[in-house]
């Protein structure tokens, strides 16, 4: 099995979406790693990119490294569609992602 490519980003998150991201790939049996999650919100991201709007991280953000694999290609697209940095791209894409999620999850 080969090993998969992960490209790094440093993300400006909240505490809380930090333990939502944890929560949800410990609740969905579908998710072996935190890299999947957000390959998922990219995807999701990308489908539903036209009504998401670019946003900025959160000021009372802490760093931390996340990682995505399989979905560079559309995290580009993104960036392109949004006009905006890559890093940015992706946390709009895990923010909005987390708000979807947790509104179903509730």
């Amino acid at each position: 099995m080969a090993i998969p490519k992960l490209v790094p980003f440093t993300l400006k998150i909240d505490p809380k979406d930090q333990r939502l991201v944890k929560m949800l790939c410990a609740k969905d049996d579908s998710i072996d790693y935190q890299y999947q999650l957000l390959d998922s919100a990219v995807a999701w991201a990308f489908e539903h990119r036209v009504s998401l709007m670019p946003i900025a991280p959160q000021r009372n953000g802490v760093s931390k490294s996340y990682y995505i694999c399989e979905s560079t290609e559309l995290l580009l697209h993104l960036q392109s569609f949004w006009n905006c940095n890559t890093t940015r791209a992706l946390h709009t894409a895990l923010f909005h992602f987390l708000r979807a999620r947790a509104a179903v999850v509730d």
